[in-house]
């Protein structure tokens, strides 16, 4: 699925073509980012696909070999 955020927290970092970034405290920001969505399914598709990529980034194999790279990198 395709993903609406707030701009707080480093959660816009999180979107890279998958979802939509709207200010805090903007209702109307957000209740527009819904209704685009819904009537959009085009986009609300390619959105969703490439949810699906940036979540299999991120597997438990993929976490634990990046912290292990980390912690090579810091130990040296």
């Amino acid at each position: 699925l395709p993903v609406i955020v707030t701009d707080v927290g480093g959660t816009a970092e999180l979107v890279e073509g998958n979802g939509v970034v709207v200010p805090v405290d903007d209702e109307g920001a957000l209740r527009g980012a819904v209704v685009a969505l819904r009537d959009e399914p085009g986009k609300r598709g390619e959105m969703g696909e490439r949810s699906r990529e940036i979540a299999l980034e991120y597997s438990w194999e993929r976490v634990a070999e990046e912290y292990l790279r980390l912690y090579r990198a810091v130990a040296k």
